[in-house]
């Protein structure tokens, strides 16, 4: 998991990202047990710049389902939850 997590920025910022995603960005979903551990996981992944980390955790999955407002998605979006549709818009 090390080496994926290293060499993910270098992926994201190369030319195969466009070739396998298109004009999205892909994000990356980490579920986390409590929302301490979730915030405390944000307080470090906003200092790190070009990964697009999505979060959610058991206690917010629960109340709102995995398609509902359990996410909070990455910048410019806010800390409010929302659902992983407000990601991408459908035509």
């Amino acid at each position: 998991m090390l080496v994926c997590w290293v060499t993910y920025p270098n992926y994201t910022t190369g030319c195969h990202i466009l070739q396998d995603h298109g004009e999205h960005r892909p994000g990356v979903l980490f579920v986390f047990e409590t929302p301490e551990s979730e915030g405390a996981f944000l307080d470090v992944a906003d200092a790190t710049e070009g990964l697009d980390v999505i979060t959610a955790n058991a206690e917010a999955l629960g109340e709102h389902g995995i398609l509902g407002e359990a996410w909070i998605l990455p910048p410019p979006h806010s800390l409010d939850r929302a659902p992983l549709a407000r990601l991408y818009s459908v035509p």
